[in-house]
């Protein structure tokens, strides 16, 4: 039995269907720890932005309010709910900063890079990160995914 800890593949860099480079890397694969720390991150991130999901919803269904009892005359009942819809605000600050700090919109790819930087070795791995950081790490790394399934595939053949 052979138990492979990570697999070498061949990268064939092309453009405009001509091969512009080829590189060797090896791609590993996950440790039980790896997986759990991309696991939780990937959890935080979620979390972060279903909180700012509801934070909204909540915002606007006190501006509602605020605008309801003002109509009403209701000014005391307004000042309050004013107060409360700045009090989410401020919360949506916050979780702004903190999703900010987590890679904002671009937390997919920031975890893809992760991912690479954990994953991907060999001795052009510099030049392949170079192409990911130019391309996207997730389009690279869905690549060398289905090079390691191809290459499994053909072990489990043979």
């Amino acid at each position: 039995m052979i138990l492979e800890i990570d697999n070498k593949i061949e990268v064939e860099i092309k453009e405009g269907g001509k091969t512009k480079e080829k590189l060797e890397v090896s791609y590993r694969y996950p440790t039980k720890k790896d997986e759990k720390e991309l696991e939780e991150e990937m959890k935080r991130i979620k979390k972060l932005f279903k909180e700012m999901t509801k934070l909204a919803k909540k915002i606007s269904s006190l501006e509602k309010r605020i605008e309801y009892a003002e109509k009403r005359g209701d000014y005391e009942k307004a000042e309050k709910l004013f107060e409360e819809k700045e009090k989410l605000e401020a919360k949506g600050d916050k979780l702004s900063a903190d999703i900010e700090e987590a890679g904002g919109e671009e937390w997919a790819e920031n975890i893809s890079k992760r991912r690479f930087d954990l994953l991907v070795g060999g001795k052009d791995v510099d030049r392949l990160r170079e192409y990911a950081e130019a391309m996207s790490y997730t389009r690279v790394l869905a690549e060398l995914d289905a090079a390691r399934r191809e290459i499994e595939g053909k072990r489990s053949k043979g």
